[in-house]
């Protein structure tokens, strides 16, 4: 549990930094009473940033996609002409038709917002993890991996979904090479 104290003594570093604070949602930003010593008694609690429709419907079709990945062959019929790209593996198409028609439109959609606020920030940087560990392996000391990780923490977003692990978490040292 966070304390009220240590709470503004890091919006005060943030904030005397030249950092900005950005809105959970909506239009507006966090506004304190000028008199610190009040904003001290407002109660303050860390709990995860609420998750919109959007990432609850793509973690839906993360786990379908986890499903089809953890099928057989054999549970999918053979394509009886070869798909636009030489394959007659049911599985690979079931795969690329779900991650291509409902994956893909749900991300970008999470990614393209407009007046990006902290939720969706956090949102994105779930959408990257995926995208990171699909591109291939990397090491938990790029500063893009670490990036992605700290907006995750900080928006409270501990565990997560990837359709070829299943869940893990922040702290899962399996996902990237060179992890420790």
């Amino acid at each position: 549990m966070s304390t009220r104290r240590a709470f503004l003594g890091t919006l005060g570093k943030a904030l005397g930094a030249g950092g900005v604070l950005l809105p959970w949602a909506g239009k507006g930003a966090l506004a304190l009473p000028a008199d610190l010593g009040k904003a001290a008694a407002l109660p303050v609690a860390p709990t995860p940033l609420p998750v919109s429709a959007e990432l609850h419907h793509l973690r839906e079709v993360r786990r379908e996609l986890h499903s089809i990945y953890l099928s057989r062959f054999e549970d999918f019929r053979p394509l009886d002409h070869p798909d636009e790209f030489g394959s007659r593996d049911g599985r690979q198409k079931a795969w690329r038709d779900v991650m291509v028609k409902k994956h893909t439109p749900l991300a970008d959609a999470i990614v393209g917002r407009k007046k990006t606020t902290w939720q969706d920030c956090a949102e994105i940087a779930e959408v990257a993890l995926h995208q990171m560990y699909r591109r291939g392996p990397r090491n938990r000391s790029d500063p893009l991996v670490a990036l992605v990780f700290a907006v995750l923490s900080a928006g409270g977003q501990e565990e997560f979904f990837i359709p070829e692990l299943g869940f893990s978490s922040v702290n899962t040292t399996h996902l990237f090479a060179g992890s420790r």
